[in-house]
């Protein structure tokens, strides 16, 4: 799978704002990609709540991965995770929609402390990020 970061610039209200895009390619078969939705839902109070939000859950992860918690249910406005050492599942949280991925603890974390670090970079519209993951 392949993971692309980069910024695009929004008119909202008569004002210039960016907002952080997170795209996957080359995803496995079955894949819904669900991640991305994940990784992007600001519960439309942008930037500056998104990387709250994100910050906020990367550190009760942080506890998933020490030991310290054996499970962590990452909830947004819309999208969710069941985050444990075993896997991660990531889900549509409003009703019985087949809208969920499992993956990796491994990926899900070296994914999400990659996008912590882009969505805390200041933004530029040639700032891209790519990586693979396995």
């Amino acid at each position: 799978m392949k993971i692309m970061f980069s910024w695009y610039l929004d008119q909202i209200y008569g004002e210039s704002r960016f907002h952080p895009i997170f795209l996957m390619t080359e995803t496995p078969d079955g894949c819904k990609g669900c991640l991305s939705s994940l990784m992007t839902d600001d519960e439309g109070l942008g930037l500056p709540h998104l990387i709250e939000w994100v910050a906020n859950g990367l550190s009760q992860i942080e506890r998933v991965r020490s030991g310290e918690l054996t499970t962590f249910n990452w909830w947004g406005q819309a999208w969710g995770a069941e985050v444990s050492l075993r896997s991660v599942k990531i889900y549509w949280g409003y009703d019985e929609a087949e809208y969920e991925d499992v993956m990796d603890f491994n990926n899900f974390y070296d994914i999400l402390t990659k996008w912590n670090g882009f969505i805390k970079s200041q933004p530029a519209l040639d700032t891209r990020v790519e990586f693979d993951v396995s």
